[in-house]
């Protein structure tokens, strides 16, 4: 039962990484998932369901303590995926940012 719940965890942290990495994409680059009300919901219950489901079962099986060094390891791994992605984005637009406003002055 372990290897299931963290198994499906690092499904779960797969799946919040594809996650953040299209939160930053502009609407033109969003995939098909982004774009249907209904998918991005489906998604978003997928999402939720494995990520705390397998935090759960990991509570279950080794107890509060690792559940929760569980959870911490995946708001850190969030909050760098988020900041990493977001950084490529903005380094991706800011030449033609810069371009534009020399255009205009």
């Amino acid at each position: 039962m372990l290897v299931l719940f963290l198994v499906t965890y690092v499904f779960g942290l797969v799946l919040l990484a594809y996650d953040k990495y299209c939160t930053v994409l502009d609407v033109f680059e969003k995939p098909g998932l982004y774009s249907t009300p209904v998918l991005l919901t489906v998604f978003t219950l997928v999402k939720i369901f494995i990520g705390y489901g397998s935090l759960i079962g990991i509570w279950f099986t080794w107890g509060l303590y690792p559940a929760l060094g569980a959870l911490v390891l995946r708001f850190l791994v969030s909050t760098y995926l988020l900041r990493h992605f977001f950084n490529h984005q903005v380094k991706k637009y800011i030449p033609a940012c810069i371009k534009a406003v020399r255009e205009v002055v």
